[in-house]
């Protein structure tokens, strides 16, 4: 929250280092990244493979 994108690119790194695939649980979005950061970085580096809308809830799979 609050992030700079230097700063979001740096921890969006961080935690998915070495990994192939990344799930993103998203719910009430605006609320925990009123910018859509996180959104915008895998959108920008990963290849959304899958998008599935529940209930106040959308989940996305990511590939790097």
């Amino acid at each position: 929250y609050g992030l700079s994108d230097a700063e979001v690119d740096a921890q969006m790194r961080a935690l998915i280092a070495g990994r192939k695939t990344v799930w993103l649980v998203a719910s009430e979005m605006e609320m925990w990244d009123s910018k859509l950061q996180v959104c915008k970085w895998l959108e920008a580096r990963g290849r959304r493979t899958a998008a599935q809308v529940f209930a106040q809830v959308t989940l996305y799979r990511y590939e790097f």
